[in-house]
């Protein structure tokens, strides 16, 4: 190992090939240092067109289309630069054609709602044609620097054209005859190339993200300029919306109905904006109701209408689909133009229920602004068509579907008002439209009110429902009243849009905002996702809604929701005084519950199981009202409730009816005192605490009370297979003991959700008054540096050596683990293994702490064992080698169990281990080779194989750098490399494979034998596969549901940026994700192991996020 790896540099992997060379060259117009430089001949130029063709095609959904249609238009062309001309050629003429082809449709349309329908497809098709000319205009001089914006720039473009073709055929959903059909078909070959577009733009965007170094060149694609428009407050005049008025921006026009302007209408302003306008050319539009239909066309840009508040100055219209308008064409007020700015404005479409869909406002101008306006309507009211659009403080209300459309749009701090829907309607407030899943588009409300119209009563509606395939709407940081029914979320009536779309939710407030009912598609967002909807994030806002001056948040937002419920539950989880209790300087408590009840429904508030918590904590708290005797008595409930269990047991013996149920009980018992310790560390955490480590406390109590609900669980595992109802009766006993746990992680995640929105004051009032023992911890996290990457059994000082040839203290293993000091948190305890097969099973048990296994080679020292399920033992028990004692460290070591494919479950290493390091191991098994059970866990190139469910368990374990070989199974078995078994929406675990190798053993026969990359073992499941090698032993579907169950609809599955002949995404299962490079991001081993405090230190070769692949 180099000395840049042993220091956890990133590494660079060179996979920069032919498809790199060119995909780069088409999007980025720049040479990054993977084509020639000055006075060298190119490096692996295609030598032949299709080889090029091929290259291009390579990320697209439909590469036959792609490759057809180049093939049949590029000739001999092997140039990047000429290739991108010829494809987009070929796309604008495809849309064209469609165009031409519409006259002939005439024809066959049998209404006159086609006939409107066809119009406006000649209208979508010509924004879609400017929007692909537009994207691949723009190849000239580029600042390299800016590099991100213009994949931005292109991803927002091509995702409009996309857009705009769905939104033409959409236009025939209710048009009588085959014209919709005919349309379908002529657009079919259009919407296959854009969609070829934005892949290969998200492929780069992603390649972009970290895995090339940008050189500072500027070698250019095109030799000419097309610059875009920019508005110049943009570019440096400052607006100063928040205190703009209609006097101080010196408007070019006065609009007034009384005759005191220069117009008395906004259609007749419209006539003196300037074409292509350099400057914001501002409508000032006085007081007054506007009945107008008003249009902004795309050459009437950097526009500006302010009015003197949104109820004084309305623009109102009555169009509606009731009475034979195109849904498109009913809006009262039409921006297209890009820039556009409105601020103290109202915009209403006043038909009513009765008039079905009738927009007040449909936008898509790009980097549009709405600030202090208010839209009116009731069906479709504003239609957030495409591009990126803001609204701040602004109003919105309707019944059904009443924010739509394909835009990148951020609401923040806006209301949105319910009113009541007509007959059996459902009152739904979104419903987006993102038809491919790599649009960069989304529906967020942040910092929002949702709420119910005065005569709203029956408040049974929906924040939102799927419009489209890949529909993706967040409500983050808002208040959600109780007009939202507790499902939140609602289907597309006959569609099965909730497979694929992504609805979610962050630290929302409010009567209507408990998750605990939500439908199963629905999903409990992470601060990092989050963070990535933000206005900056998705929208790139600092560089345009900054300096308009308007109120902006550019990331999560700090909400002062500080009241009773803050100050107990900051008090049950985090025990430091955080500016919401007294401080110590003697003041007195801001509020304090008035009664036990309200203090225990404060507590019990962000729960999953409110009754059971309530009912627990009214039992036993008496008059308590102090937050910190609360904490205490809850988690004194958990324990005696898991010792009753305990207790129990022995009562189970009598009608455990075979040598597995027997098995089985003494497992939990043995589990259930794990889960006992990990809920006692937990509550032990209350007490001395450094504030500026609360992250990483709060990340601790998650991963323990994690750890405690999965052992649990297995518990309950264990009785799947017995007779009698002895599993029946212990699931009973657990019900009460699990529910109590996954309520603290509820209100653990919580706590870290308001923390992450929270200014934590540098105070020290602590719930607890006397110190309490230290978390172990070993002395190479503190300081000493163990230096793993090149530590060898002499440079370690062994404390003691096992040799079968009797050259060291002990001839086995487990002679050894005598000497290990009880709780040893002084020195990290070395154990060196000679070379050879340690025929035993070895248990190093919670006691055994900070202990390191070092080998002669993962092929030379080896520890073996054969216990397996097919001959009567447990899953649990079967394991040759299981760690439970925290902050175990193997290097160069070998774990094995032998018992073959007709073993069934047989693990080789169980481990449950907290910040647990594996480096250069080799696993070896077939049926659940390695249980990675509980807690936190990092491998570094090591090698494990099997057949079914090779890695399974439900710790946070990243594998870097490691090599997965599958096995050949037994007779009609499939192999699947993981099953995670994440029990609970909120626990922060999953398996993580980074930069790995996933490939068949020799022999190992992929036409015959099935393998996939996971399955879901549990209900949460969540697995992530990213940058890694993929060879063709793994099936295209990628992914396999677990037999009998629909873990799948509420797992994840995430692949991001991988290579090989087995990671094309085609023809993967619907239920998987394509994950997002902040996705992948949050799951590299610096964020979901916080592995720079522990890993880091230690030595081991490691990359902290993203590697250079």
């Amino acid at each position: 190992m180099t000395g840049d790896d042993r220091h956890g540099k990133k590494k660079k992997i060179a996979i920069i090939g032919v498809s790199a060379i060119i995909l780069v060259a088409m999007v980025v117009a720049v040479a990054v240092g993977v084509t020639k430089s000055k006075g060298h001949k190119e490096d692996n130029t295609p030598a032949t067109s299709s080889k090029a063709i091929e290259a291009v095609c390579q990320p697209t959904d439909f590469k036959d289309t792609c490759k057809t249609t180049l093939a049949a238009n590029a000739g001999n062309v092997t140039d990047p630069k000429e290739l991108i001309k010829v494809a987009m050629k070929i796309a604008t003429d495809k849309l064209q054609e469609v165009v031409d082809n519409s006259q002939t449709m005439h024809e066959v349309v049998k209404d006159p709602l086609g006939d409107q329908a066809l119009q406006n497809c000649k209208e979508l098709i010509q924004y879609s044609i400017n929007d692909i000319k537009k994207a691949f205009g723009n190849m000239g001089p580029f600042d390299v620097s800016k590099v991100k914006n213009y994949v931005k720039e292109l991803e927002n473009w091509l995702s409009a054209s996309v857009s705009y073709e769905q939104t033409c055929l959409d236009g025939f959903n209710s048009v009588k005859g085959d014209a919709g059909d005919k349309m379908k078909n002529f657009l079919k070959q259009s919407q296959e190339l854009t969609k070829n577009g934005l892949a290969m733009i998200s492929e780069i965007s992603k390649l972009m993200g970290g895995a090339i170094d940008i050189k500072p060149q500027r070698r250019l694609l095109a030799d000419g300029d097309s610059s875009k428009t920019s508005p110049s407050w943009i570019d440096g005049r400052k607006l100063d919306l928040a205190t703009a008025s209609a006097s101080s921006l010196k408007p070019d026009v006065v609009v007034a109905q009384d005759g005191s302007g220069k117009y008395k209408t906004v259609g007749e302003a419209l006539k003196d904006i300037p074409k292509e306008s350099p400057k914001t050319f501002v409508i000032y539009i006085k007081e007054g109701e506007y009945k107008e239909h008003v249009v902004l066309e795309k050459e009437m840009k950097n526009v500006m209408f302010i009015g003197d508040g949104p109820t004084k100055t309305k623009i109102t219209g009555d169009k509606n689909f009731a009475d034979g308008t195109h849904p498109f064409r009913t809006a009262t007020v039409v921006v297209i133009g890009d820039y556009f700015i409105a601020k103290d404005m109202g915009f209403e479409n006043s038909a009513g229920a009765k008039g079905h869909q009738a927009m007040a406002l449909r936008v898509q101008s790009d980097q549009s602004i709405f600030y202090n306006c208010q839209m009116d309507g009731y069906q479709n009211t504003l239609f957030t068509q495409t591009y990126r659009q803001f609204y701040r403080d602004c109003t919105i209300s309707g019944a059904v579907d009443i924010i739509f459309g394909d835009a990148a749009v951020v609401f923040q701090n806006c209301k949105m008002i319910i009113r009541k829907p007509e007959g059996d309607d459902k009152a739904t407030v979104t419903a987006q439209e993102r038809s491919d899943k790599r649009q960069p588009t989304a529906i967020v409300f942040q910092n929002s009110t949702i709420s119910a119209d005065i005569e709203y009563k029956d408040k049974t509606a929906f924040l939102g429902r799927p419009a489209h395939t890949y529909s993706r709407t967040v409500v983050m940081q808002s208040q959600i009243d109780d007009v939202i029914s507790p499902e939140g979320w609602t289907p597309w009536t006959g569609q099965t849009n909730t497979e694929e779309c992504w609805f979610g939710e962050y630290s929302n407030r409010g009567s209507g905002s408990a998750t605990n009912k939500r439908v199963s598609w629905f999903k409990m967002v992470t601060r990092d996702q989050a963070d990535k909807f933000s206005a900056s994030s998705l929208l790139l806002g600092e560089n345009w809604i900054k300096p308009s001056g308007v109120p902006y948040e550019a990331g999560l937002m700090r909400i002062a929701i500080i009241s009773v419920s803050a100050l107990i539950l900051v008090a049950m989880v985090v025990a430091v005084a955080v500016g919401v209790t007294k401080s110590h300087k003697g003041g007195n408590d801001e509020k304090k519950p008035a009664t036990t009840s309200k203090a225990i429904e404060t507590v019990c508030q962000p729960t999953d199981y409110k009754e059971t918590c309530q009912n627990a904590l009214s039992e036993k708290a008496g008059n308590v009202t102090d937050p910190k005797e609360l904490v205490k008595i809850g988690f004194q409930i958990a324990i005696e409730k898991l010792q009753e269990v305990i207790n129990n047991s022995d009562t189970l013996k009598e009608i455990a009816k075979d040598n597995l149920g027997n098995q089985a009980l003494q497992n939990c018992r043995e589990l259930i005192e794990y889960s006992i310790d990990d809920l006692k560390r937990s509550a032990d955490k209350i007490g001395p605490f450094e504030v500026t480590k609360l992250k990483e406390y709060v990340e601790d109590l998650k991963v323990w009370l994690s750890a405690s609900l999965q052992y649990e669980q297995t518990c309950l595992d264990g009785f799947d297979n017995t007779p009698g109802e002895a599993g029946a009766k212990m699931k009973n006993f657990l019900k009460t003991s699990q529910e109590l746990t996954k309520n603290a992680l509820a209100m653990t995640t919580e706590i870290g959700n308001l923390f992450g929105t929270s200014s934590l004051k540098s105070q020290r009032h602590l719930l607890a008054d006397t110190p309490m023992d230290p978390k172990i911890i070993p002395s190479w996290i503190e300081g000493r540096k163990l230096d793993i990457a090149t530590a060898n059994p002499i440079s370690l000082k062994p404390d003691v050596i096992v040799a079968k040839d009797g050259s060291g203290k002990y001839k086995t293993v487990n002679e050894a683990l005598k000497d290990i000091p009880k709780d040893n948190v002084l020195k990290t305890f070395v154990i060196y293994i000679k070379e050879g097969e340690y025929s035993e099973q070895v248990v190093l048990d919670k006691h055994m702490t900070n202990v390191m296994f070092i080998g002669d080679g993962p092929t030379k020292t080896k520890i073996t064992g054969n216990k397996n399920y097919a001959d009567g033992v447990q899953t649990f028990k079967t394991a040759t080698v299981a760690v439970i004692g925290d902050y175990f460290i193997a290097k160069d070591m070998g774990f094995e169990n032998t018992a073959g494919a007709r073993g069934h479950q047989a693990v080789a290493l169980r481990v449950q281990s907290d910040l647990s390091i594996f480096y250069n191991c080799q696993i070896d098994g077939y049926q659940d080779t390695l249980y990675t059970q509980t807690h936190r866990q990092f491998y570094r190139d090591c090698i494990i194989s099997g057949t079914i469910d090779f890695i399974f368990g439900d710790a946070a374990a990243v594998f870097q750098n490691c090599k997965m070989i599958v096995r050949k199974p037994g007779p009609n078995q499939s192999c699947i490399v993981t099953a995670q078994g994440r029990l609970d929406k909120r626990e922060p675990t999953g398996i993580v494979l980074q930069n790995c190798t996933i490939s068949g053993e020799k022999g190992f026969d992929a036409a015959t034998t099935m393998a996939y990359l996971g399955r879901p073992w549990k209900m949460y499941s969540r697995t992530i596969v990213m940058q890694s090698q993929i060879d063709n032993v793994i099936n295209p579907l990628g992914w396999m549901e677990w037999t009998g169950t629909t873990n799948h609809e509420t797992s994840w599955f995430g692949e991001f940026s991988n290579r090989g002949l087995g990671a094309a995404t085609n023809q993967r299962v619907k239920w998987y994700k394509l994950a997002t490079p902040e996705e992948a991001g949050s799951f590299a081993p610096g964020s979901i192991l916080l592995g720079d405090k522990w890993i880091m230190p230690s030595g081991v070769p490691y990359v902290a996020g993203m590697m250079r692949v």
